[in-house]
């Protein structure tokens, strides 16, 4: 379904299946890390003896680096993992699916887990619908996003404004 994001995901930055086990993902990582560090491209460019083909632009690379060291930080932790890939299918079922309810960013609980805030609402099955302030941030839309429960298979609508998504640094709940 094209159209859905337009960005990659972060599983197809990390060159790895959805379905892919903790020990693949970090398998993957490694091994791009080791290809794309900014230390490593810094000296092969130096060493004369390589070969040309690696001396890539600097803003290429670090934002390479840079793009694989995000999905690695959402991807590295189950509990991440696990809200990245409930947008994920919110995000694919957008256009598929009836919302059965809207909810405001502000009727929502906020969280701190590791450094990302998190938005969270219980949907009437005793599920959860989760929502990271990145995703607020990367939304296509700039009023509203569409989540997945996380035990059923409902979605509700949740909207938001600019300021919404700034205000969960301020919130410290």
């Amino acid at each position: 379904s094209q159209g859905i994001m337009e960005t990659r995901t972060h599983y197809e930055v990390l060159n790895v299946q959805p379905t892919a086990t903790s020990l693949e993902i970090k398998r993957a990582y490694h091994e791009l890390v080791l290809r794309h560090h900014p230390d490593k491209l810094a000296a092969d460019i130096a060493d004369p003896s390589s070969e040309p083909h690696i001396t890539q632009s600097d803003n290429t690379s670090s934002a390479a680096f840079h793009e694989i060291q995000v999905a690695w930080d959402i991807l590295k932790s189950e509990e991440t993992r696990s809200v990245y890939d409930r947008q994920l299918a919110g995000l694919a079922a957008k256009e598929k699916v009836a919302v059965s309810a809207q909810v405001d960013l502000d009727d929502m609980e906020c969280s701190l887990i590791e450094g990302q805030y998190y938005y969270s609402h219980p949907c009437r099955c005793s599920g959860q619908y989760q929502l990271a302030e990145r995703d607020l941030e990367e939304s296509q839309s700039s009023s509203s996003i569409v989540v997945a429960c996380s035990s059923c298979s409902l979605h509700i609508q949740v909207a938001f404004t600019e300021a919404d998504a700034d205000e969960g640094e301020d919130q410290g709940t």
